[in-house]
């Protein structure tokens, strides 16, 4: 939280932020959900392309609901916040988790297992082609 806010800007905080989860809270939840389901859809032994593409969409359309909730909560606080206090707001903050580390993003999370960082060796190249064989 910014540390220069007046208690007035501390209670539409709190009120914004507390609206934003109860909005948010169930969309994260079904998110949870689709994803659990499109991954055991991706491991199944029969393969059910509509049914991982139309879980997919549901999916994009959670996330879709997630950002807009974000950019709403972002509008009321730049009703309120200063010119100064909103640029702050942008910028990620020490000890913060940036947009794309919460649930709904897109963007992928850094991995902390040391051995899932390792580098994957890229695939062989395919061979060239061949010229036909002349008759």
């Amino acid at each position: 939280m910014m540390k220069d806010l007046t208690p007035e800007q501390q209670a539409k905080l709190q009120e914004a932020n507390d609206s934003y989860r109860k909005i948010t809270a169930p969309l994260e939840e079904r998110l949870l959900r689709l994803r659990n389901d499109i991954e055991a859809a991706v491991n199944a032994d029969v393969i059910d392309e509509p049914g991982i593409r139309a879980k997919a969409q549901q999916l994009a359309a959670v996330e879709g609901d997630i950002a807009v909730a974000r950019a709403l909560r972002n509008s009321k606080l730049r009703g309120f916040l200063n010119a100064e206090q909103v640029k702050r707001m942008q910028v990620p903050q020490p000890g913060m988790r940036p947009p794309a580390a919460f649930p709904g993003s897109i963007a992928p999370l850094r991995m902390t297992n040391a051995a899932a960082a390792r580098p994957v060796a890229p695939a062989p190249a395919p061979a060239p082609a061949q010229p036909a064989a002349e008759k």
